[in-house]
């Protein structure tokens, strides 16, 4: 007679010692980590000056499997840029000093090899046919407005980076 495999469901993800475990819950309950079959989570920098909005976008985010480095500034997130490998660019377009655009113009400057041509979304409350024109110039591939829809930002995340986000939201 077969043994019986407990069925079980993913939890979540963990990570130890930079290795990535995923978290799975037993039928009897018993929770169990495996070795993650996801080599490398999609990493976003998030720009966003207001600090609730900051936080609810990384949480989301983070439930999606995606490791986020948050930022309240354009001149940070150039630093960061600098400093390690991202997939994703997420900035709010009303930063305080310089703003979302000036941003996203100095980051497609940058060499391909140094973040210049990172996939971006701008998050903006000006939702004019004229804003998204000047968002795309900009160097913007999307522009989403505020308030944010969270299946819109899925979606675009998904068409920008294919292979984030394989979890249905």
């Amino acid at each position: 007679r077969p043994a019986r495999v407990p069925e079980t469901r993913r939890r979540g993800r963990l990570e130890v010692g930079g290795d990535a475990l995923e978290v799975l819950e037993n039928t009897d309950r018993t929770l169990v980590l495996e070795p993650s079959a996801v080599e490398e989570r999609d990493r976003a920098e998030l720009v966003e000056d207001d600090e609730d909005s900051r936080e609810m976008l990384t949480t989301f985010l983070e439930s999606q499997d995606v490791k986020v480095t948050a930022v309240d500034t354009a001149s940070r997130a150039l630093e960061i840029l600098a400093a390690d490998e991202h997939d994703l660019l997420i900035s709010d377009v009303g930063l305080p000093g310089e703003d979302g655009y000036e941003l996203i113009r100095k980051v497609r400057e940058l060499p391909p090899e140094d973040g210049g041509g990172i996939p971006a979304v701008a998050l903006t409350g000006f939702v004019s046919v004229q804003d998204r024109n000047q968002a795309l110039q900009a160097g913007f591939q999307e522009h989403l407005a505020k308030p944010i829809e969270i299946e819109e930002l899925v979606r675009i995340i998904r068409e920008l980076v294919p292979r984030s986000m394989h979890a249905e939201p």
